[in-house]
C-alpha cells in the first residue's frame, strides 16, 4: 500500500493508522527509501507480505506528481526488490 505524503484527499496518516490497526506485527520500522541517493519516501513492513510506503512530494495521483519516484517504487515491487 502506498500514499503520496502531500495527498489532500486521503492523507497518508489515515492509511498509516489503518495499516497499523490491521493487527500485523511490524517487522521493519519506518525508514527512508531512496531513489538515486535521495529520499523517495518512507516505508514500514508488516511481515513478508505487507508494506506501507509514502512517496515524498506526491499528491493523490502519485505517478502524475512524482513519476520518477512512482516508477522506482513500482519497479522494485514488481521485481520483488525491497524499497
Amino acid at each position: 500500500m502506498y500514499n503520496g505524503d502531500q495527498d489532500n484527499c486521503i492523507p497518508y496518516t489515515q492509511d498509516e493508522a489503518w495499516t497499523a490497526d490491521m493487527g500485523g506485527t511490524q517487522t521493519r520500522g519506518w525508514r527512508p527509501w531512496l531513489v538515486e541517493a535521495q529520499v523517495g519516501g518512507y516505508v514500514v513492513e508488516y511481515g513478508a507480505n505487507f508494506t506501507f510506503a509514502t512517496v515524498k512530494g506526491a499528491g493523490h495521483m502519485v505517478p502524475r506528481t512524482q513519476p520518477e519516484r512512482a516508477y522506482a517504487m513500482l519497479s522494485r515491487f514488481l521485481s520483488g526488490q525491497p524499497l
